[in-house]
């Protein structure tokens, strides 16, 4: 696989995607009128599920966020499970990335109503709005215009509604998203709920200002130095992620970064980040941008040609055995940032100790993927990956070359690992 077409076969993924989804949308939509005729659901009502089912395929693509289409996802799983409880729960959450994602398009006074919410808070990310509830209430969102949302809050059986008309041009401060913008664009969210995040996600995610605003400058500072050393990758980045989210609420807990298969545009940031160096930060960004590349592909193309829920792999990167997806994953993401790391220390401009530890770690990076490539079956492999495996083997011999590493003499870590994982999976092999 030349260079062209390795580019060229990410941007395709992007409308493959784009067309898979769409047929996802449109077969939802067909179940969800159906459902909606039986008078199926209880807790809401609302009069935009007909133009929804209208909506051209160019306006979904140019409109939706990340959000709606995860929504799409899950509200698809909990209808093909049959689970009532949760197509309901669901169903709400949909409407509400549908009202947030579409609201421009919305003819004025579309409305949804909830009844008997249990919930306190609706977060509408596009339209940087939250807004609370009262448990056991009933409540509805409606649009008046373009820069006009009506809330209204119906507290007690005794008293009348409390209406509040938001205005986008002047939010009040208690209406607001926790969030804050980077690089023009990317909205780094530090609110959660499950109307944008599922419940085993969401909740640690950071609610912490204070939190979420120092992971804010530290992610700001990471994309100053990509742009820097590598402004083709700074804009792809750019152009790609909407939203970052500050994971975790405890900084002496470590937390996890990752990347979900169902939102393409969105990356977990671990607030475990703020103790590291920026160029670390930047290598998280790149890290779990790369996880979301690749899920886009896995949209519409295998990679492998086995189930993939045995864990038999040695992963140079893990203390456990893992899937052959995993490794797979672990390959591309990392030849990702060796790519990065090459330009990276080709800038002279940057810091000298810094540049120590990256040299470090692409010495290290360099021989897990060519560990890692030598643990995988080729007879379980597509044609496609087999090709954009050797594609990757192909370009980390060239760069450690050109980095005079050497790829016979691993170091100590590397060696180390491997031990230690021997020990501890007695009856899984490494190939060596």
């Amino acid at each position: 696989m030349e260079i062209s077409s390795y580019k060229l076969f990410l941007s395709t993924a992007l409308e493959r995607s784009q067309k898979f989804h769409i047929i996802k949308y449109k077969t939802l939509i067909g179940n969800l009128t159906i459902l909606n005729n039986q008078n199926f659901f209880k807790n809401c009502s609302q009069n935009i599920l007909e133009f929804l089912s209208k909506l051209k395929s160019h306006d979904l693509i140019k409109n939706c966020s990340d959000f709606f289409w995860s929504l799409v996802h899950r509200l698809s799983n909990a209808i093909d499970k049959k689970d009532k409880e949760e197509i309901e729960k669901t169903y709400i959450y949909f409407l509400l990335c549908s009202f947030d994602s579409f609201y421009f398009l919305l003819p004025a006074y579309s409305k949804i109503w909830f009844i008997g919410w249990t919930n306190k808070k609706i977060i509408l990310p596009k339209l940087n709005i939250s807004v609370g509830f009262y448990a056991g209430t009933t409540g509805s969102l409606c649009k008046m215009s373009d820069v006009a949302l009506e809330y209204k809050l119906d507290k007690f059986d005794n008293i009348e509604y409390n209406r509040y008309e938001i205005h986008f041009c002047e939010i009040p401060s208690w209406f607001k998203l926790r969030s804050e913008i980077i690089c023009d664009k990317i909205m780094v969210l530090y609110q959660r709920h499950e109307n944008i995040f599922e419940e085993h996600y969401c909740q640690d995610c950071c609610e912490d200002i204070f939190l979420g605003h120092l992971m804010k400058n530290k992610i700001e500072r990471a994309f100053s130095l990509i742009k820097m050393n590598d402004n083709d990758l700074y804009e792809k980045l750019v152009l790609s992620i909407d939203y970052i989210i500050p994971y975790g609420n405890d900084p002496k807990k470590k937390y996890p970064n990752f990347a979900i298969a169902t939102l393409k545009k969105t990356i977990f940031l671990s607030i475990d980040l703020l103790s590291e160096h920026d160029i670390f930060i930047a290598e998280c960004i790149i890290h779990e941008y790369s996880h979301c590349e690749l899920h886009l592909v896995q949209d519409t193309v295998l990679l492998t040609n086995i189930e993939n829920n045995i864990l038999e792999y040695y992963s140079p990167w893990r203390k456990d055995p893992r899937p052959l997806l995993g490794v797979i994953h672990a390959i591309y993401i990392s030849n990702v940032i060796i790519r990065f790391y090459y330009t990276y220390l080709k800038n002279k401009n940057n810091s000298m100790n810094e540049t120590v530890l990256v040299q470090k770690k692409v010495e290290i990076i360099i021989h897990q993927v060519l560990i890692a490539l030598k643990q995988i079956k080729q007879n379980q492999l597509t044609e496609f990956t087999k090709e954009l495996l050797d594609f990757i083997q192909q370009s980390i011999l060239e760069i450690s070359s050109k980095l005079f590493v050497s790829v016979s003499n691993p170091p100590h870590e590397i060696i180390s690992h491997k031990e230690i994982w021997k020990f501890k999976n007695k009856e899984l092999i490494i190939i060596d």
